[in-house]
């Protein structure tokens, strides 16, 4: 079981920045990490993006989305994948009624997970970083 918390307040982002931070919720060399490294030399008030962490019940952050600039960007520990706390992540950024994000292949069967939270959407597509439009 886990909480989810979602913020566009400065200050509560900054702390989720460090959080994900100081418990590694990114690849390195990977867009997440450049985000968070920005949202702390901002002091979380240049260009915050939102914010969802998903904490555990003894309150460690095991996965993160950021929704910058209409980018959507996620991550959640290894241990902790195919729980659904990835797409409750993405649901509670996202919503039904939003524009599309764009989002960006990652680790192997990240498109299959994208697929999968938005599939139910009335969206016509996702954009993926290589430009290429995708139809669901």
């Amino acid at each position: 079981m886990v909480e989810i918390k979602v913020s566009k307040d400065s200050k509560d982002i900054l702390e989720y920045a460090n959080a994900a931070i100081k418990h590694r919720l990114y690849v390195n060399s990977w867009s997440i990490l450049r985000i968070l490294k920005k949202v702390v030399q901002g002091n979380g008030v240049v260009n915050p993006p939102t914010i969802a962490l998903a904490y555990t019940f003894d309150n460690i952050p095991v996965g993160i989305c950021i929704l910058r600039a209409g980018e959507l960007h996620t991550f959640v520990r290894k241990l902790f994948r195919k729980g659904g706390i990835g797409k409750a992540l993405v649901k509670s950024l996202v919503k039904p009624h939003d524009n599309p994000p764009c989002v960006f292949g990652g680790i192997k069967g990240s498109d299959i997970f994208y697929r999968k939270c938005f599939r139910k959407e009335n969206w016509t597509h996702v954009m993926w970083n290589s430009g290429v439009e995708w139809r669901i």
